[in-house]
């Protein structure tokens, strides 16, 4: 059973430990860069199991660099599907698995049915921090896709649209039950300025968290990823 995990990166250094150790029962991780110019190639460079392949798809705009989604999921999912997964997982350097999908992702993987697996997906404030608003409250239609079977189903990127649309995703998935999650590191209180200045820059509207994702409140015991 092989498992393949297809992620992109620009100058993630500061994630990279956490999401390869977090992964590192995965068999091959795939890692699309779109022109790092931290340690994240240094630090890439150590783990047996990474793959690093260079994007074509690079942009730079309002002066910043950019990778636009959808062609480098595409790509991404490309160079994934080469290694002939049993299970191919998109994820991205700032999201991982909690300690308990970690520990039980294997048996999950194995003995699921359906073509999709789809996960609660947690957003974080620093690491003690979460804004529940944003999965609706632990509402199940607010998980989403994790990984799937490509014997199963085919999975897409939209590139006629400019951020994040998937196509072949299906309601006939399994949804992994809690405490199983991922935690989203997205938001911290030391870059979240700069990443609102950065996506305006490049054209991806974002607001100021307060605006949108509701209240924050201390992370659940199980919401931990060591």
């Amino acid at each position: 059973m092989k498992i393949v995990i297809s992620t992109r990166t620009l100058n993630e250094g500061k994630n990279i430990d956490r999401f390869v150790n977090s992964y590192s029962w995965a068999d091959i991780i795939i890692v699309i860069d779109g022109g790092s110019t931290d340690n994240t190639l240094d630090k890439l460079s150590k783990y047996r199991n990474v793959k690093i392949y260079d994007s074509p798809y690079k942009n730079y705009k309002n002066g910043y660099w950019y990778n636009p989604d959808n062609p480098n999921i595409n790509y991404a999912l490309q160079m994934g599907l080469k290694e002939n997964p049993f299970f191919h997982i998109l994820d991205d350097f700032d999201d991982v698995p909690n300690i308990n999908l970690q520990k039980n992702a294997i048996k999950i993987i194995e003995n699921c049915k359906q073509p999709q697996i789809n996960a609660f997906r947690f957003y974080m404030w620093n690491n003690d921090h979460y804004y529940p608003k944003m999965n609706n409250y632990f509402d199940s239609d607010y998980t989403s896709i994790w990984g799937y079977y490509p014997d199963r189903m085919k999975l897409t990127a939209d590139e006629t649209v400019e951020h994040g649309t998937l196509l072949g995703v299906t309601a006939n998935n399994y949804k992994i039950e809690l405490p199983n999650c991922l935690l989203h590191y997205s938001w911290n209180s030391e870059t979240i300025d700069e990443k609102i200045k950065r996506y305006n820059a490049i054209g991806l509207s974002m607001n100021r968290l307060e605006e949108f994702a509701g209240e924050l409140k201390p992370i659940e015991k199980w919401m931990i990823y060591e």
